[in-house]
Parts: structure tokens; sequence; C-alpha cells
């Protein structure tokens, strides 16, 4: 999946090289006189900046809608996530209720730190993006299948409903999707083989360099 906001992250020119840590306060004043693209980069280093502020900021441009903000509530998202981990749970199943691009961001932190709580949700999702034609990245189908197979537990039904959809409807996959999934769940391609590996989809899931840190001496995140 590719949005604007990727290219935004990446060629941040926000920099704290020299060791010194970004701090909240001075990125939320920034943000006030800002508008616009070169808010991205600011809001991208809330979620890796100390202080009290920078969640409150973010959740602030979550709460936005309309032209011109859903490259903003993406970025915020990511940088939410990486601030706050799971704590910030509700904050990505509140935006799976937004327009298609945001609500791609929130199924992508889910499948990074989402708790449970939005499973039916995110089953759903998944059962629609089968429908969709010419699939060529596979990361919102690795988001889902990561999300949905770290809360298997939670419910009696959940792994067989998981599994059957994913075994019944395997000719909507995508080579590359077929591939991946049967290489970290066995039992998608013989039924009875084997429970899927939910602690290295997690970690996998979680190294994409989208949620990697885009500056120097970063906190990590909880």
């Amino acid at each position: 999946m590719r949005c604007d906001v990727d290219f935004a992250l990446t060629n941040s020119s926000l920099g704290n090289d020299d060791g010194v840590a970004l701090r909240d306060d001075d990125l939320v004043a920034a943000l006030d006189d800002t508008a616009g693209w070169s808010r991205l980069p600011l809001l991208a280093a809330l979620g890796e900046s100390q202080g009290k502020t920078g969640p409150d900021a973010l959740r602030a441009v979550l709460a936005t809608s309309g032209k011109g903000t859903a490259d903003q509530r993406c970025t915020a998202l990511l940088a939410l996530g990486k601030r706050c981990g799971s704590e910030a749970t509700q904050d990505f199943g509140a935006a799976l209720a937004a327009t298609s691009r945001v609500r791609d961001y929130a199924l992508l932190c889910l499948g990074a730190w989402g708790l449970d709580g939005y499973w039916d949700d995110v089953y759903d999702s998944l059962r629609r993006w089968l429908r969709k034609p010419r699939r060529s990245d596979t990361s919102l189908f690795e988001a889902m299948v990561t999300y949905l197979t770290q809360h298997l537990a939670e419910g009696a039904d959940r792994e067989a409903r998981l599994e059957r959809l994913l075994t019944v409807d395997v000719a909507a996959l995508s080579t590359d999707e077929l591939n991946w999934l049967q290489d970290r769940w066995p039992s998608t391609n013989l039924p009875g083989t084997g429970r899927p590996d939910v602690e290295r989809l997690r970690a996998e899931f979680r190294a994409k360099p989208l949620f990697q840190p885009i500056h120097q001496h970063a906190p990590s995140s909880a």
C-alpha cells in the first residue's frame, strides 16, 4: 500500500542527529503555525518526541475531518502508535470508521500494536478485502491476518472462522498473499498441520520500515 504520507515521513527534514531529544512543546507550537504538507514531518516527529502534550495533539488531529486532512490523520495514527503502542488501540479502532485511506492506516496500526476489541471489525474488513481484484501490495492483508491471529484465544470460534475464511476463499488470494500465509500458518494449506505462528507474525509485522524510527535517539514505544 502506498500513501503520500510515506514519502513525507521518510524524507522528513526534522533531524536530531546531535543527540538532542525532540520536545513535544516545540513541535506542538510549530504545528499551530504550520499548514498543509508541512505539518506531516511535525506530526511524525511527535511519535518519537518527549513530553506530555504530544499524544493529545495527535488525537486532536485524528478528530479532524474534511478535505486535506487524510494524510495528517494517517501520519497521526502512525505517530500515536509509535508513541503509545497498544495504549492507542481505541484510537485505531475509532479510525476504522474513517475514509478508506485513514481506515487502511488504522488496520496497519492494529496489526502492529492492537489489543483485542476489534476482531469482528477486522474480520469483516478481511472478508471484503478478499473480494477486491488486482491487489499488488500484501501489507494490509498481513496487517489484518496478524491482528486476527493475535487474538484467536479471546473467542471460542475465532480460529475456525478465520481458517475457514482463508481456506474457502483461497482462490481469492494473490500468489504473494498465499505464499506468505502458508509459510506462517501451515494448516491453511494442509488442515490440522499447525496453528499460526503468532509471535513471528507480530514480530515481522512490527519490523516493517513503516513502523521504524525516523529520527535518531528516539524513545521506544510502549
